[in-house]
């Protein structure tokens, strides 16, 4: 698979846990789950984030929910927080749960996400993550979070939030509700670029998330939802310039209804080969030309034909189609 990156892959199925079952935190439970194997590019991490956040529109179950964002930094940087967060902890060490005592060993980031009330107010004046963080990537961080600014997705920064796993690195992100408890994460994941390579791979970028389906059942406000699979449209950014705007152009065409799909960092000749291999019927283009001029270049893949069109006609015109 990892000849042919970059790779999105969906995959849902049961999955078990070993620890005490909890409400929402069934011994047996079903998850969905999204990667993007094979990329750096922010802009990933950003249509992962927008991926999420359409799930719960359209399932309506988006109102008591809010985002919440860290950055892990490198191993480097997590290293040094451990060993100053241990540190720290162990003059409490009499007064952590048993869980905490035996994750101040073997995995003490996981105890900023106790629930523990007492445990919460020790760490009230516990060393902040974040100061810890290399410049690189507190640079990432930023860049993705005014990406978010800008296609007016809220989100708070919490620097607590680690997330379960020691493989994530760099951006970690939840979408949270009060109302499930204590378990009230519905939709989570980041960025884990070094664990293709820790299973014995090549070293690979990744990023992805998971959500657990009886959670999402949970907060159904609809009992039935129909959902229609449209076929994929592929948008297609010529230039340095034009791919600034490709992730903010692709959820104006997503808010509209219009199944797209968008690649980072590839050349149009890629673009166009991949587009063939998918069956992909319509694809569209823009440049510098196109964006001074509000128009793209709607082209039919399997004909050839081109049209000059606005956004709002190319919508048209593909809602027509029934794409």
């Amino acid at each position: 698979m990892l000849q042919s990156l970059p790779l999105r892959l969906f995959s849902y199925g049961p999955l078990f846990r070993h620890e005490r079952p909890q409400k929402c935190r069934l011994r047996q439970f079903h998850q969905i789950n999204y990667e993007y194997i094979g990329s750096s590019n922010l802009n990933v991490d950003v249509e992962l984030i927008m991926l999420a956040n359409d799930i719960l529109k359209k399932l309506k179950i988006d109102s008591n929910i809010r985002l919440v964002v860290n950055t892990l930094g490198n191993s480097e940087c997590r290293n040094n927080y451990k060993i100053a967060l241990v540190d720290y902890l162990l003059k409490y060490k009499d007064e952590l749960s048993e869980i905490s005592q035996q994750r101040l060993e073997k995995n003490p980031l996981r105890i900023l996400d106790t629930k523990n009330n007492k445990e919460q107010e020790i760490l009230n004046d516990a060393p902040i993550l974040y100061d810890f963080i290399d410049k690189a990537s507190k640079i990432k961080f930023e860049t993705i979070l005014s990406h978010l600014k800008d296609l007016n997705i809220n989100f708070e920064h919490s620097n607590r939030l680690v997330r379960g796993m020691d493989y994530y690195s760099d951006f970690v992100f939840e979408f949270i509700t009060d109302d499930l408890g204590s378990q009230g994460t519905v939709l989570a994941g980041g960025r884990y670029d070094t664990l293709v390579s820790q299973m014995g791979g090549t070293s690979t970028p990744a990023a992805g998330f998971a959500g657990g389906i009886e959670r999402i059942i949970e907060l159904l406000h609809v009992t039935k939802t129909q959902i229609a699979r449209a076929e994929q449209t592929y948008l297609i950014p010529i230039g340095e310039y034009a791919e600034t705007f490709g992730v903010k152009t692709a959820q104006g065409f997503r808010e509209a209804g219009i199944n797209i799909l968008i690649d980072y960092g590839i050349t149009l000749k890629k673009r166009m080969q991949k587009a063939n291999k998918l069956k992909i019927k319509y694809s569209i283009l823009f440049g510098d030309e196109e964006l001074k001029n509000n128009v793209y270049t709607l082209k039919n893949m399997f004909t050839g034909d081109e049209k000059k069109l606005k956004k709002s006609e190319i919508i048209d015109f593909l809602k027509e189609k029934r794409l």
